[in-house]
């Protein structure tokens, strides 16, 4: 495993929760700028490096942000799905296009679901030519999209299993699910408290085309650190050591995610397919029960 850190493509000291996706020829980097912006950064990825932050102006309502952007391609076509604010400050998703000029062309509010108290957090992925998402694991549930931001919701009880058996909190979504050799690749974050600090982790769980997991690591692949954390959203908040997943690329013989780093930074990490596969265990392996 190997920790990559990238210089500041944006001119705010805040650029964080960056997606990554192969488009065009061209590795794209898309993050949020700054706090309480509703502008995006978007950036090249050469050689491990960022060009400057290009500015993509979300077509939200004013007065809203965004944040936690996925970048993924859907035949072709460059999808940003992203948080935002929708109304008294209730956070939901939209779903972008992003033109090759590097403009937001299209810019829809998802209609949600409604059975998460906050709307936050689904982790795209395509299919043939169909965009989908996990909503979440517990309950398990996903959607596909039927275009103009519509999402039709299907029972996905194979997906708890994940959430059975891991033990570091609430498993939410994280980077834009890869399939790879029949499997469909999603690393997730999840948080809990240690002491005062929140640490948020990420693992890794694999499902097939029925939705039903085939793997999951049983420990951690990356967490915050107890001993350096922020306080992103206020006192009132308490300190957080974050550790965020938002994007994902499959290479000759390795993953390359990109993650949120303390609400400040984006970082990318590199795991070989040899490395995680030894991290992952089938789920007939775990007991029935904790």
């Amino acid at each position: 495993m190997e920790v990559i850190r990238l210089a500041n493509p944006s001119p705010v000291p805040h650029w964080v929760n960056g997606g990554i996706v192969d488009a065009w020829g061209k590795r794209l980097m898309v993050y949020r700028l700054g706090r309480g912006s509703k502008t995006l950064g978007l950036s090249e990825l050469v050689d491990n490096r960022l060009t400057p932050s290009v500015e993509l102006h979300t077509l939200q309502p004013e007065g809203g942000f965004a944040e936690d952007p996925r970048l993924l391609v859907v035949d072709d076509v460059l999808h940003c799905v992203y948080c935002a604010t929708q109304g008294s400050a209730r956070c939901g998703l939209r779903v972008a296009t992003i033109s090759k000029d590097y403009e937001i062309i299209d810019d829809l509010p998802c209609v949600m679901p409604g059975v998460k108290p906050v709307e936050k957090n689904w982790a795209p992925f395509a299919c043939g030519s169909k965009l989908y998402a996990i909503y979440s694991t517990a309950p398990g549930i996903a959607l596909r999209h039927t275009g103009e931001g519509n999402w039709e919701m299907g029972g996905a009880p194979g997906l708890w299993r994940a959430q059975q058996l891991w033990n570091y909190g609430q498993v939410r979504g994280g980077a834009n699910i890869v399939e790879h050799d029949g499997e469909f690749y999603h690393f997730f974050h999840s948080a809990r408290f240690v002491g005062a600090v929140k640490v948020y982790y990420m693992g890794c769980y694999t499902f097939d085309k029925d939705f039903q997991v085939q793997r999951l690591t049983q420990l951690p692949l990356l967490s915050g650190d107890c001993n350096d954390y922020t306080n992103p959203w206020g006192p009132t908040c308490g300190p957080v050591a974050a550790c965020f997943p938002c994007g994902c690329i499959r290479e000759k013989d390795h993953w390359l995610i990109s993650y949120g780093w303390m609400d400040v930074e984006t970082r990318l990490v590199k795991i070989g397919f040899e490395e995680l596969d030894r991290c992952l265990n089938p789920v007939t392996s775990y007991p029935h029960t904790r």
